[in-house]
């Protein structure tokens, strides 16, 4: 599992934060977006995985937590801007107000997302599996595969490219895990610090690569193997770009097909 190190919190960030937590017994977790909110969303996975018998846990028991947090995040609204529950509002306590008013308390509600994302690692069954929690609840399984957080579009486009798969050797698993999370810093609300952790599944023991020697490995290899800087001005053949007959304007002429010296594009 591998994050920066930029912790958000109610509007302010810090690039010294540690990303990586649990959901519950054997369930390692990663979090993204708002710090507060997401810890606060593992609390209440903990509460409940721990109420639950190992050998009666189902992959529905990962949909709960988010249900319950997003009923507590609607009663906190409601207690401090109405002064009233959930269950008062549900019985018509504030029916009194002006329709625009309930209309407002409505949207609020459905608009309430959870301000954080999730990973879970469950060991349940034969290999490990990746669960994401999103932020509006939604919980998916990964499978061997998960990204979240602002750079997820960019990791999981690098991942991709590489063909990742979980049956890599270790070493190739986590340069191309780094090399996915420093192109991910392309995303400006990504930091430079870099996490990175080992999960061993059968022990559930989690070693973390140093930021110094290991890291420093790792930041070799992707300067070798990693994205390459282009020259400002690459040169072609002449002859690279031909004239496409098949969409030639009516009545078009040989000079109407431009080049790249006249902005072609």
């Amino acid at each position: 599992m591998c994050s920066d190190t930029r912790i958000s919190y109610s509007g302010f960030s810090s690039d010294s934060g540690f990303k990586f937590d649990w959901a519950g017994k054997n369930m390692p977790a990663m979090i993204a977006d708002n710090a507060t909110r997401a810890r606060e969303l593992l609390s209440f996975y903990r509460t409940h995985l721990n109420s639950v018998p190992e050998d009666l846990f189902t992959d529905n028991d990962l949909r709960i937590p988010p249900q319950q947090y997003k009923r507590h995040r609607i009663e906190e609204y409601l207690q401090l801007r109405w002064g009233v529950s959930f269950t008062e509002y549900s019985a018509g306590v504030l029916s009194h107000l002006p329709e625009q008013e309930q209309f407002t308390i409505l949207r609020d509600i459905a608009e309430m997302d959870l301000e954080c994302q999730l990973i879970i690692v469950t060991t349940h069954g034969e290999m490990p599996r990746l669960f994401t929690v999103d932020s509006r609840g939604y919980v998916a399984d990964s499978g061997c595969l998960a990204v979240i957080g602002s750079g997820s579009w960019l990791a999981h486009s690098t991942l991709a490219q590489r063909l990742y798969y979980p049956h890599l050797r270790l070493e190739n698993a986590l340069y191309e895990i780094y090399e996915a999370k420093k192109v991910s810093e392309r995303e400006p609300s990504v930091g430079p610090g870099t996490q990175l952790v080992v999960i061993y599944p059968k022990t559930m023991s989690i070693r973390s690569v140093s930021a110094g020697k290991g890291q420093n490995v790792l930041q070799d290899m992707y300067w070798q193997y990693g994205p390459q800087i282009l020259p400002m001005e690459l040169v072609l053949p002449e002859d690279t770009i031909d004239p496409l007959e098949s969409i030639k304007q009516p009545n078009a002429t040989e000079d109407d097909f431009g080049s790249p010296e006249d902005g072609g594009s």
